[in-house]
């Protein structure tokens, strides 16, 4: 998350929709007033640090806010909100199906999944999507993850699809302003620079190693898997007009 008082405007940041690549280059152009979250390859590595987002808790530092806070969790914590009504409110969208598979790519890297569960070029369509609803659907318990305890499945056993679309869901909210799509994400960001009259703003991609096979999302996908990800982001799929 990334917020900058000199130009008025919040930039909210969700899971696998290039979120970072946008917020790196906004980051780049706010003055030392800002708030930025910072963010991680994943493998522990700084891609850019954290700014104005310490705070001491019983004389402990802790953060303000985690990387991918959606706008309600934001406005509740937030300790002077009406501060921001006249702020523009920024995030990206980005077709649910190919969204998944990109997190599918993130938690065989992370968390330590076996290697029998991650997709090979040689395997049969069976196995891939085999392999990708196993992975997506197995219970897991995201005690490390910050953001998971602040969405209320930090101590529960769930799933990565139900915490990538538990949180997802929650940054298409009434109070944003402007929906950038991963789709077409140049041109949306060059609209959003000329809007908030930034002039010097480069998008540089990030974490662009973790999809190790360059296929299309749809082969991912049994029947099974792709109606569920239907029902769970339908307002979404409808608002944006996505389809498989």
């Amino acid at each position: 998350m990334l917020i900058c008082p000199q130009r008025k405007f919040i930039f909210f940041k969700p899971l696998k929709c290039a979120g970072t690549s946008v917020e790196h280059a906004l980051y780049a152009t706010t003055g030392i007033d800002a708030l930025c979250t910072g963010s991680s390859s994943g493998t522990g590595e700084t891609e850019y640090s954290s700014r104005n987002n310490e705070l001491l808790v019983n004389g402990q530092q802790a953060m303000r806010f985690v990387q991918h806070t959606p706008p309600s969790l934001f406005y509740s914590r937030a300790e002077a909100p009406d501060q921001y009504c006249d702020y523009t409110n920024i995030t990206v969208v980005r077709n649910p199906w190919d969204a998944l598979v990109s997190f599918y790519w993130w938690c065989v890297r992370r968390e330590g999944i076996a290697e029998e569960w991650v997709i090979k070029s040689d395997d049969s369509q069976t196995d891939m999507t085999k392999k990708f609803e196993t992975v997506v659907t197995m219970p897991v318990i995201y005690s490390k993850d910050l953001i998971a305890h602040e969405i209320g499945l930090g101590t529960s056993i769930s799933s990565a699809f139900i915490f990538f679309h538990t949180l997802n869901n929650l940054f298409v909210d009434d109070r944003i302003d402007c929906y950038l799509r991963y789709e077409s994400l140049g041109k949306d960001f060059i609209d959003l620079c000329e809007g908030l009259e930034i002039n010097d703003a480069k998008l540089h991609k990030h974490k662009t190693g973790q999809r190790r096979l360059k296929l299309d999302y749809s082969k991912y996908y049994n029947s099974w898997m792709r109606n569920i990800v239907a029902e769970k982001f339908s307002s979404y799929i409808k608002k944006f007009n996505y389809s498989f």
